[in-house]
């Protein structure tokens, strides 16, 4: 306490600084006091206690030196609160006595804004094309940059007229290869004429301890007539005459992959298409085809040996 005789000094400098004026909910942080007497007292040793807007004690920075003007205490890294928005805390430094003079109890807010931490949205695993009424899958993953746990986070797919197609929660395993890509299948019904359309994938993380920002995903969806006939393409190799698996074949907007039997089946409408086929490390294979009924046609490929890879088409 400080004597009722003591002679009362005041202090220039009070304050706290923090390393970042933003900083994502649950995160660290930096602090570090200053503290200066007008008389240039010491004050090595003296302890500053910051408490939050609740007044709860967060932590205790102690000055520990002096760089000529300023006491300060060493940095010392907190964690930010989990809920967003602006915070203001407090810098409480007590009232001390310095060689017979007082120094009075003294209090100094400062603020700082926590905000969500941010989700990326991953669409994959859509059809090329889809029916008017037919119901597909599609895979649908969230992620946070500070590699969060988002199991339990609701996603929504929205479709061209902005309403809601389908929902569910990604779920607790993390996509193979990923670090924190939490995901969930989800069937969804096509709905509209035929035609392109931007459909989207939303993804919100409302119930999770750490507050994070919605994120949302754009796709294309390509409604088209009802397949009426089917197209067997057979790809082979031109000098070995043998099947190539894993072959991409496409008749825009369709798509298939041989299997090892070298053999892609692909239901189209009625029409004339582009067919493309191609495959790792071979010379790529067009042709038109005119389909008017159920048939079957052999694309044979020649080997590119110098070529280290070679983009398949799509």
């Amino acid at each position: 306490m400080v004597s009722g005789k003591a002679v009362i000094h005041e202090y220039s400098t009070c304050s706290v600084e923090v390393s970042t004026t933003k900083v994502r909910a649950a995160a660290d942080m930096t602090l570090n006091a200053k503290v200066a007497c007008v008389a240039g007292c010491d004050l090595i040793g003296k302890i500053m206690s910051i408490r939050d807007q609740d007044d709860e004690p967060i932590c205790n920075l102690e000055l520990t030196e002096f760089d000529g003007e300023f006491y300060q205490s060493a940095p010392l890294d907190v964690i930010a609160p989990a809920q967003v928005g602006e915070h203001v805390w407090k810098a409480h430094f007590p009232a001390v006595e310095v060689h017979g003079a007082g120094h009075g109890e003294t209090s100094v807010p400062f603020s700082f804004t926590v905000e969500p931490h941010p989700t990326r949205v991953t669409v994959w695993s859509v059809p090329s094309a889809v029916t008017t009424g037919e119901t597909f899958a599609i895979k649908v993953g969230a992620t946070c940059t500070e590699k969060c746990a988002l199991t339990g986070g609701r996603f929504a797919i929205y479709d061209q007229d902005g309403a809601e197609a389908s929902s569910g929660l990604v779920g607790s395993e993390v996509l193979p290869g990923t670090e924190a890509l939490h995901y969930a299948e989800v069937e969804v019904q096509a709905r509209g004429a035929v035609g392109d359309y931007r459909w989207e994938a939303r993804f919100s993380p409302n119930d999770l301890a750490i507050a994070h920002a919605e994120g949302a995903r754009a796709f294309g969806i390509r409604i088209v007539d009802t397949p009426e006939f089917l197209v067997k393409v057979t790809v082979i190799d031109t000098e070995k005459q043998e099947p190539i698996k894993g072959a991409t074949v496409l008749m825009h907007p369709f798509r298939a992959f041989t299997d090892e039997r070298g053999l892609a089946e692909i239901r189209v409408p009625r029409g004339e298409y582009k067919l493309l086929v191609s495959g790792f490390q071979y010379f790529p294979f067009r042709s038109i085809v005119e389909v008017s009924e159920d048939m079957a046609t052999t694309a044979e490929l020649k080997w590119e040996p110098h070529v280290e890879h070679y983009d398949q088409i799509y």
